[in-house]
């Protein structure tokens, strides 16, 4: 659930920052884990930076376990979308899709989950 509240925070903070004339760009994992190659591409020309195909080579830069527990020594891959289905049991779901509809209307919030 603190991953669902983090997607949510964020994405409030995103439409801050647009709102203040602040260039952001927003990035969905599913496409960074489906695509990774155009997606970094377009993260790196978005910041002004050129493609160097070592981002993509990352279990060989870095090592040890990061933030989310993820493996740096996996490539980035499919493996972990919609991981919550497999986890979450019908009622946790319920609980976070009920959580999510009344942050959405007490923020006042145009985006998210129906």
């Amino acid at each position: 659930m603190g991953a669902i509240l983090c997607a949510f925070v964020n994405q409030s903070y995103l439409l801050e920052y647009e709102k203040s004339g602040l260039k952001v760009m927003s990035v969905n994992y599913e496409s960074l884990v489906s695509y990774p190659k155009a997606i970094i591409s377009d993260v790196l020309s978005f910041l002004g930076k050129p493609w160097d195909d070592r981002v993509l080579d990352h279990p060989s830069l870095h090592k040890g376990i990061y933030t989310g527990q993820n493996n740096s020594k996996r490539y980035i891959d499919k493996a972990s979308l919609n991981k919550w289905e497999r986890v979450l049991s019908p009622f946790q779901i319920e609980k976070i899709d009920n959580l999510i509809k009344e942050l959405r209307v007490k923020s006042h919030c145009p985006f998210g989950m129906s």
